[in-house]
């Protein structure tokens, strides 16, 4: 299979009785997508956000868009939005998460970024996020805090 069109950031997609805005979310990988159900304020975050383990120490990942990924998800979320994830992490059925957790993602990534946040090991490097999540990181001198797109 191929793909023949890729998504535009902030295109719609109808779905009939629905449309899902696309976010653009990198982090856990450069050209990961987002989407927002804008009749019921919900996301589907793919890759970028997932109960259990975030991985930002891989090629494909950056700190830096980790944390844009998170302040775009969190400019039209609903503060009662659930968000979907693309892997269960630790409890079996659905990913489910909240908006908060989103905004815990990015005050932890903003205290990574500023090196007030402590983590633990020594590759990866893990930070705790809160009782849902935390993230896999480079050490400190090979974090990229500066995000690749200006999306």
């Amino acid at each position: 299979m191929e793909v023949d069109e890729w998504l535009a950031p902030d295109s719609l997609l109808d779905l009939g009785n629905r449309e899902l805005q696309v976010l653009y979310t990198s982090g856990h990988t450069e050209d990961s997508v987002s989407l927002l159900d804008l009749s019921t304020g919900n996301v589907f975050s793919g890759d970028f956000i997932n109960p259990g383990f975030l991985y930002a120490f891989l090629p494909t990942s950056n700190m830096g868009d980790f944390l844009q990924g998170a302040n775009t998800l969190l400019a039209p979320v609903y503060q009662s939005a659930e968000v979907f994830g693309a892997h269960r992490g630790r409890d079996p059925g659905i990913p489910r998460l909240t908006a908060n957790d989103i905004a815990d993602l990015r005050v932890a990534l903003e205290s990574i970024k500023n090196r007030t946040a402590e983590g633990s090991g020594n590759y990866p490097r893990v930070y705790n996020i809160n009782e849902n999540l935390n993230i896999l990181a480079e050490p400190r001198w090979l974090q990229n805090c500066q995000p690749r797109s200006n999306e």
